[in-house]
């Protein structure tokens, strides 16, 4: 669209081509339709366009894979109303549709329901975090800060002792520690995964039970006492149990003190 000259002045490039008598004027404003620079620019503009749409991942919304999947569309139809059913649960995990899209469904019906709604279906993403290990990204939106109320995280943090998976223990491991940290729920998802948790991810469990504000209150106490037997040096622990006796921890409520009492002679 220049000179040849002012072309090689300007770029590094080794083949040059010339349109004679043309010029910038000419791509601003063409002569017209079958003006040479200006197909030269159409044709480079329409290359960059294809290209671009041979590479644009596919996305889908949550009415396209309801539309496209009837069981998803039943799926969202009860989460809407009384909650999704064991039996369309059941029937979605058994479904041939592709993990890909089954993990996108979680995720666009979560960012789509009200708050009470969302607690079912964090419960039911966590299913398919066990089966198939997608849905991760739904159960992780549900559980940021501010989505549910207590109850809904006890409930999800109640799932998660069930799962059976390796995979999906130790992930639901990082969000009892990370995200959830309820003593309760926590002591009945070690005394299951213990085992897993104490080969796979010990170092975790210990910084987690080792965090300086956590004393003996509520069920801290049993997960340090379950961890202290199956940990290989349990020393960190008792070190900070006898730190409890001595700060005055287990003073209180006599029933509760005698229980830890006990514990500590046992231990």
């Amino acid at each position: 669209m220049v000179t040849e000259q002012s072309a090689r002045g300007s770029w590094p490039l080794r083949s040059i081509s010339v349109v004679l008598g043309a010029n910038h004027i000419d791509i601003v404003k063409p002569e017209s339709p079958e003006s040479l620079s200006f197909l030269i620019l159409k044709k480079f503009l329409n290359e960059i366009v294809d290209e671009t749409q041979d590479h644009a991942p596919e996305t889908n919304t949550l009415e396209s894979l309801t539309v496209k999947y009837p069981t998803l569309r039943l799926a969202k139809a009860e989460i809407e109303t009384t909650g999704i059913s064991n039996a369309v649960a059941a029937s979605v995990l058994g479904s041939n549709i592709p993990l890909s899209a089954l993990s996108e469904f979680y995720l666009l019906i979560a960012k789509h329901v009200t708050s009470t709604q969302l607690c079912d279906v964090a419960v039911r993403a966590l299913e398919a975090v066990d089966k198939f290990n997608v849905g991760h990204a739904a159960v992780e939106y549900c559980l940021e800060e501010g989505r549910l109320e207590p109850e809904g995280l006890n409930s999800v943090a109640r799932r998660m002792e069930t799962v059976v998976n390796e995979p999906a223990v130790l992930w639901c491991h990082k969000q009892m520690i990370e995200n959830l940290k309820t003593d309760d729920p926590y002591y009945s998802f070690l005394r299951k995964h213990i085992e897993t948790i104490v080969l796979k991810d010990v170092d975790n469990m210990m910084a987690y039970l080792l965090y300086p504000s956590r004393g003996p209150s509520a069920c801290n106490i049993f997960s340090f006492a379950l961890a202290i037997e199956k940990v290989q040096d349990p020393k960190p622990l008792v070190m900070r149990w006898v730190e409890w006796i001595d700060n005055g921890k287990f003073d209180g409520n006599a029933r509760q003190t005698a229980k830890r009492h006990k514990l500590s002679i046992r231990l």
